[in-house]
């Protein structure tokens, strides 16, 4: 579920035109930040269509079509996008239409899309574009990235504390400092305040309506980024950002509530044990990976929603009247952040039906105390009434089973420990989550 990388992509050099007004928005990066470029970085002008075309071009060697695969089944399995949706096409829509600039580790391109900025006026998008240039000058983005491949929340982490940085940074020329009469006297509300603002105008601002895993999922980075960096500048200023480039956080536990990064409170890590064999040889094994309070909490979200928000203008034109999607923003008989709240660690796995095509899913979830998983799991049952309309519930002790047919879902609580199976033949339910329960490590 990387979708937020994608821009990472491969692609020519194309000719830089570094002008004064891009070296002068270098120097006054290098104040904002502390840090030295080693190499001028110059702003190409470009257009959305020469973005667009880019994405096309790049795309598959960015993703191959097997990891889109991947992708694309857990996004299925986890209901975050509809049935048939196209990914590739959200993906290159989405960048295409909404990013305004943006900075390429690999290439070392920074580049600006016509009309959005220029340089007599609002330098802060590119301002935010040059942080990350100077932070990879000095930090090698690539190199963090390609530690974290195969792991999505702890890639969800580190993109949060890139963007938050570059965030962070585009805001302080703009904010007096703490003490001086009418400035912030505290960063970190001052950046609560701001996410607040910035998430807004973000949803109101997109060109059309996406599935939540990109209008929601797309702005974390940046809105619970901009919390975590401003909390640790306010304890440890820029030298613990620049800290946190050699000890990341490792979880988006620890983006959303920083304090637990500060603390050095890491993530369980979940082993599931060999589920094949139980399953049976008709299924075979697509993906295997983490999901991350971040996603725990846009998965409630996506399906706890009891009325959807609209957006507060009217009328049909220039994208005004629209839903800010089904999920995202709306009313919930449960609350998603609080629910998720307590993550202590997860290990996610899917499989696809070589008879039918379906996919099942097998989850082991681990939280801080029984009671987050007691919560946790009156949730997914909330989850489950809300995608499966119409199948027939049980409780017995500790477990629930959902089923129709001859396909079931399962949920279990063992103290602190719920684990969850959908999609699977109804005679392997209970099965699998013995399975789960007597093999699931922590580390």
């Amino acid at each position: 579920m990387r979708i937020a990388c994608l821009l990472l992509a491969a692609a020519p050099l194309l000719a830089q035109t570094t002008d004064d007004w891009s070296k002068g928005i270098e120097r006054r990066v290098e104040e904002i930040r502390g840090l030295k470029f080693q190499n001028d970085v110059g702003v190409q002008r470009r257009t959305r269509e020469e973005l667009r075309q880019r994405m096309i071009d790049t795309f598959d060697v960015d993703t191959p079509p097997a990891e889109l695969a991947k992708a694309n089944a857990t996004m299925q399995a986890f209901g975050l996008l509809p049935p048939g949706a196209d990914l590739k096409d959200i993906v290159i829509r989405y960048y295409t239409n909404e990013v305004a600039a943006f900075y390429d580790p690999r290439t070392k391109e920074l580049w600006m899309i016509e009309g959005e900025q220029g340089g007599g006026g609002d330098d802060t998008v590119i301002i935010h574009e040059m942080i990350h240039a100077v932070e990879d000058q000095n930090f090698d983005l690539l190199a963090h990235d390609e530690k974290v491949k195969g792991h999505d929340d702890r890639t969800n982490a580190l993109q949060a504390m890139c963007e938050g940085s570059a965030t962070f940074g585009m805001f302080m020329p703009q904010w007096k400092r703490p003490g001086d009469e009418g400035g912030p006297t505290d960063y970190e509300a001052q950046a609560r305040m701001i996410s607040v603002v910035m998430g807004l105008s973000a949803k109101i601002g997109q060109t059309e309506d996406y599935p939540n895993l990109f209008s929601e999922g797309g702005i974390f980075p940046y809105l619970d980024g901009l919390h975590f960096v401003a909390a640790v500048y306010k304890e440890r200023g820029w030298k613990g950002i620049d800290d946190a480039y050699a000890s990341p956080p490792a979880s988006t536990e620890q983006i959303i509530h920083p304090e637990k990064y500060l603390a050095g409170e890491a993530p369980v890590e979940v082993v599931l044990p060999d589920t094949d064999a139980v399953l049976g040889k008709r299924w075979e094994r697509v993906e295997e990976n983490t999901m991350g309070e971040e996603y725990v909490r846009l998965f409630l979200k996506e399906h706890l929603v009891v009325q959807p928000a609209r957006r507060l203008l009217g009328g049909t034109g220039g994208g005004l009247g629209k839903w800010i999607g089904e999920g995202a923003v709306g009313w919930f008989t449960i609350d998603p952040a609080k629910a998720a709240e307590g993550w202590g660690g997860d290990r996610y796995r899917i499989y696809r039906s070589a008879k039918t095509g379906a996919n099942a899913l097998v989850w082991a979830t681990t939280w801080d105390t029984p009671e987050d998983a007691e919560e946790f799991l009156e949730a997914y049952r909330g989850v489950v009434s809300k995608r499966w309309p119409g199948w027939t519930e049980e409780r017995d002790g500790g477990d629930t089973r959902w089923s129709q047919g001859v396909m079931a879902h399962g949920a279990r609580r063992e103290g602190k420990d719920v684990y969850i199976v959908e999609g699977v033949p109804a005679t392997r339910a209970k099965k699998m989550l013995d399975a789960l329960e007597d093999g699931v490590n922590y580390k």
